[in-house]
């Protein structure tokens, strides 16, 4: 965290001498004192927590002996990961296990709860959709799922198209006349509904059909949809000409749009393998600052789609990438379908038992983890490898992109740090009536969903913004728990930002950056009635007139983002709310 990071009343930064000297004789201290303090650490399996000066958690590594590994943090002073890392760390704790597979899982578990900044994060640039059988249910149903996760269900997918996926789910609905109600529609059901009248559902809900016959219509539906159900695809073919004959042309036409959706999926696929089997092939490519996985998915013996997760936090030195990929692997599968078959570069097999005995412990069923053998496994390999270097291309390109944008962000308003976390505030009503504000984060250009909060007004009567920016900025920092921000931005003008700096004053946070933004009608159209047009502009405390961004910078685009998503946020909230009110 950047504490110095604020503007002076003339617009610079003044950082004495001392001070400087003071900070880095205080990491020098707490560096010494980490060092001593690792002497005591055991040598055993466990997981180690890295904190901050806060406590938050901001690396968690897993080890088989756990006094080597973190001592080997501190014995290269010139390691990439020493950079960023080791300077922010305040103290480390450490959970022993019994076993390393136990602390694969832990690491996971504990990666998966405090999202820290330094560890590989599972978030792709797509979230594919999953095909959900509510198998659990007496009287089972299909969903659209984005993540694995009820216990029970069958999951088919992922796919890479959505809509077909919405589409499939209505055939099988139709075809084969499963319910597509809530559980708690069904549960109200005194009489049928509509789709039992037009032929579309059995109406389980009022014992229309019993649980063995409705369980042979469920059958034949996963039948199809694990590729079993080509005669049913004929029939649909024959029925779709009959109807056409007898000048039926609306459900002719349904007919024809389901069967164009199943051709359009199929033809989308590659045929890899005549075995039907369903795995995945995972695949890495790295470079001194940051590495990509990338997994292949084969489902019936058919290459589906696939994903890939970029990090870019700090390069791992070559000893620990094999560590890497293992944790990667385990926090991959405890939030997705687990297949028959994973297939990773066969020089890391010294950890395939390792990552079998975890993802069964996970799953609770067997799996096979290993190398590729055979012509066929090997080219999957290569185009696992091919996609995952394609895409480290592309999301290189993406980063130096945004890197670019937020060091311009950093040189305009004169900032001492790059505006890494930035939070944007907007306050929503109407005619002061149902008052609320956002409080929207974006971390290193792009949206932190995770970190967006919500706030009703609660002192403030009446249309009074500048109180409202106030009393919310005041609530979000009696938080001691939410990192500071290294750019604070208020939707408005002078009035917000004299408010905003308040509020800091009295937080005891006038080191953190804030600026007012707001919308100004360009010359061309001052005179006009209406705006056609608008060019955004910056308040700076100590600044009398605006700053304004070249309108095609990547800065203003991150920026105009920021306060367009803190804008919705806010007239969200505030329309549920008034919607509730009557």
């Amino acid at each position: 965290m950047c504490k110095e990071s604020g503007i002076g009343q003339n617009g610079t930064y003044v950082v004495t001498p001392v001070e400087i000297s003071n900070r880095i004789q205080n990491m020098k201290e707490t560096k010494t004192l980490l060092k001593e303090t690792i002497k005591n650490f055991p040598i055993q399996c466990g997981v180690y927590l890295m904190k901050d000066i806060n406590n938050h958690v901001i690396y968690v590594g897993k080890a088989r002996n756990l006094k080597s590994r973190v001592r080997s943090y501190f014995s290269n002073a010139k390691s990439f990961k020493n950079v960023f890392l080791i300077p922010r760390i305040h103290h480390i704790d450490y959970i022993l296990t019994d076993t390393e597979v136990e602390a694969y899982l832990l690491e996971a578990s504990l990666v998966k709860k405090h999202n820290p900044r330094y560890n590989v994060r599972l978030k792709d640039d797509k979230s594919y959709p999953y095909i959900r059988c509510s198998m659990e249910e007496s009287f089972p149903r299909f969903y659209m799922e984005r993540r694995v996760k009820k216990p029970g269900s069958l999951y088919f997918g992922p796919y890479t198209d959505a809509g077909f996926v919405r589409q499939m789910i209505h055939l099988l609905n139709t075809r084969f006349k499963v319910r597509d109600c809530s559980n708690h529609f069904m549960k109200g059901r005194k009489k049928p509904c509509l789709t039992y009248y037009i032929g579309s559902c059995t109406a389980p809900c009022v014992n229309k059909v019993g649980k063995v016959d409705y369980s042979k219509q469920v059958k034949q539906s996963l039948s199809f949809l694990r590729g079993t159900g080509k005669v049913i695809l004929k029939d649909m073919e024959k029925r779709m000409k009959q109807l056409s004959k007898q000048e039926r042309f609306e459900e002719a036409a349904r007919l024809r749009d389901s069967i164009k959706a199943v051709e359009f999926c199929r033809a989308k696929q590659s045929i890899v393998s005549q075995r039907k089997k369903n795995g995945d092939v995972i695949a890495f490519h790295q470079d001194k600052q940051a590495i990509l996985f990338q997994t292949l998915h084969i489902r019936i013996g058919t290459v589906v789609g696939h994903r890939s997760y970029y990090h870019s936090r700090f390069r791992q030195s070559p000893k620990f990438i094999s560590e890497r990929l293992c944790s990667f692997v385990i926090q991959y599968y405890m939030d997705n379908l687990l297949p028959e078959l994973i297939l990773i570069s066969a020089k890391y097999k010294g950890y395939f038992s390792t990552l079998e005995k975890a993802l069964s412990k996970i799953h609770g069923k067997s799996v096979c983890v290993r190398g590729p053998k055979g012509s066929i496994e090997k080219k999957l390999m290569d185009m696992a490898l091919k996609n995952a270097q394609s895409r480290f291309k592309e999301q290189n390109a993406k980063k130096q992109s945004l890197l670019h944008a937020l060091e311009d962000i950093q040189k305009k308003f004169n900032l001492k740090c790059l505006p890494e976390r930035m939070e944007c505030f907007d306050i929503s009503h109407f005619q002061g009536q149902q008052q609320v504000a956002s409080h929207v984060v974006f971390h290193e250009g792009i949206p932190k969903k995770e970190d967006y909060r919500r706030y009703k007004i609660k002192t403030v009567e009446g249309v009074d913004d500048f109180s409202s920016i106030k009393e919310v900025l005041d609530r979000r920092f009696k938080h001691r728990e939410y990192p500071d921000p290294h750019l604070l931005i208020v939707d408005g003008g002078k009035g917000q930002l004299t408010k905003a700096l308040l509020a800091l004053k009295e937080a005891g946070k006038e080191d953190i950056a804030v600026v007012a933004m707001a919308k100004a009608r360009v010359q061309s159209d001052f005179t006009a009635k209406e705006v056609k047009s608008s060019s955004e502009k910056f308040f700076l405390p100590g600044r009398k007139n605006a700053l304004y961004f070249h309108s095609h910078s990547e800065a203003l685009r991150i920026l105009t983002h920021l306060r367009d998503e803190a804008h919705r946020f806010a007239i969200t909230y505030h329309r549920k709310l008034f919607q509730k009110s009557f």
